[in-house]
């Protein structure tokens, strides 16, 4: 049964790091009426200055320190007292009806606990942006499957997922010790174990920059490197591996990042040679015992 979307019931939760770039199309495209919190990691750039300017009612909060993406949604959550909480990426634009697209989709599937829309680019191509079971790495982007659904997956994007509220809080947010990347997965794979339901509804969808919000040769090699210390660890925590079988094998990632480092060396492509040497360092790292915060 379809019911009036009432914004009220959700709140709206968006960690921010030097985002003022930003941050002006993705609050423009979020509906009136719902609450916002902002959890700012001591950005650098005018991020403050602008939340300030466009968005004066949000609750906005911070540290002096980057805290890393999951950190900042459990510093938010504490205090979401609505029904229904959608987890947003600041480099990131609901489109028309997106939100109710979502609620509906928990209202009319009980045991779904999370629910995350198809993805689109700048250009309007439909991007990853859900797993099957049991993977670390996403389905290919299908235009014929927008427009169905909404279905059980295995994982959905962290660049925009509602929650249940109790839910979220139930699994104990999201796990502290994964600075950026795969804290996703891990949330997904823990509503599953709790006997929940992933969703994901295409009819909903999301305009999404990918890397806008780490733009540049250090944001590929900080991108990378985040990437590849977190897929190892929520790999080995979970000990459920990809289909391909080496996925959790630090020794195997060194390879593969060793050769792509070479390769794009000797073409003189600087920025993805940024990238390789980023994975080999959060690998490495991974070996040596270090956090995700090294």
């Amino acid at each position: 049964m379809t019911i009036p979307f009432v914004p009220t019931t959700v709140t709206i939760c968006i960690v921010t790091y030097n985002n003022a770039h930003t941050l002006e199309k993705c609050l423009a495209s979020l509906p009136t009426g719902v609450r916002l919190k902002i959890w700012d990691n001591a950005s650098r750039d005018d991020t403050m200055a602008t939340l300030k300017r466009l968005a004066p009612h949000a609750q906005v909060e911070g540290a002096g320190e980057n805290l890393g993406f999951g950190a900042g949604h459990n510093r938010l959550l504490t205090t979401v007292t609505t029904p229904y909480v959608l987890l947003l990426n600041p480099d990131a634009q609901l489109r028309p009806n997106t939100l109710a697209v979502l609620v509906q989709a928990l209202v009319d599937h009980p045991k779904a606990l999370v629910v995350g829309p198809q993805h689109v680019g700048d250009d309007g191509a439909p991007h990853s942006s859900w797993k099957v079971d049991d993977t670390l790495y996403p389905e290919p982007a299908n235009r014929a499957h927008i427009g169905l659904g909404p279905w059980p997956v295995g994982m959905i994007s962290g660049a925009c997922m509602l929650w249940r509220t109790e839910a979220i809080k139930a699994l104990g947010g999201f796990d502290e010790n994964i600075f950026l990347y795969f804290e996703d997965d891990d949330l997904c794979a823990l509503a599953r174990r709790a006997g929940g339901q992933v969703l994901w509804a295409p009819q909903a969808q999301l305009q999404h920059s990918v890397g806008a919000s780490l733009p540049g040769m250090e944001g590929a090699y900080r991108r990378e490197r985040a990437m590849a210390w977190s897929r190892l660890y929520v790999s080995r925590k979970h000990a459920r591996l990809s289909r391909r079988p080496w996925g959790w094998q630090p020794w195997r990632w060194l390879l593969t990042y060793a050769k792509r480092w070479l390769l794009d060396t000797l073409k003189r492509d600087y920025r993805r040679q940024a990238r390789w040497r980023g994975g080999l360092v959060g690998t490495w790292a991974f070996t040596q015992g270090c956090d995700s915060h090294f």
